[in-house]
């Protein structure tokens, strides 16, 4: 086992609508990213993806013990999406894809991809609705970026095996 750089190693994919948002199955993730398909690969114009969850722990201390035991509670997840504004309006997906109110799903692909996702990949899948999209400030001799943040609607499926 090696260490990797995600460059090159990852897939990020955007399948725009409700659709999909609270009962994903393999068969309509790999269609959505077929040469017919309504998903969208990401992978060349993102810079980088932040899609985490966070799990809260609550003490259940005991006046019977002197050890302080914790029990889990609710979690919570944030999406936040960076990548490149491009002059081709074809190619400017985050720009005309991920607007405010914009919902979709989500998929990230983060070992081993060199190509959509396929049957027996793993994926993560992240049910989005896009709060904001800023787009960096015009400056001289600068890449011009946009910034997308995104809620996180139902539970994501952090480890999603796609089934034949």
């Amino acid at each position: 086992m090696s260490r990797f750089i995600a460059n090159k190693n990852v897939f990020v994919g955007f399948v725009p609508g409700d659709a999909l948002l609270k009962n994903p199955t393999s068969a309509a993730i790999i269609t959505a990213f077929t040469a017919t398909g309504e998903g969208i690969d990401l992978t060349d114009i993102v810079s980088s993806v932040n899609a985490s969850a966070q799990g809260n722990v609550l003490p259940t201390p005991s006046l019977k013990s002197l050890f302080e035991t914790t029990m889990i509670g609710t979690s919570q997840a944030t999406c936040q999406i960076e990548g490149y504004q491009d002059d081709d309006e074809d190619d400017n997906l985050l720009v005309t894809h991920m607007t405010r109110d914009a919902k979709g799903l989500l998929v990230i692909g983060r070992v081993g991809f060199s190509d959509p996702p396929k049957a027996g990949d793993i994926v993560e899948l992240w049910p989005i609705q896009v709060a904001s999209q800023t787009k960096s400030p015009l400056a001289n001799n600068t890449v011009q970026t946009v910034s997308v943040t995104a809620a996180v609607l139902y539970e994501p499926k952090e480890n999603f095996p796609l089934g034949s």
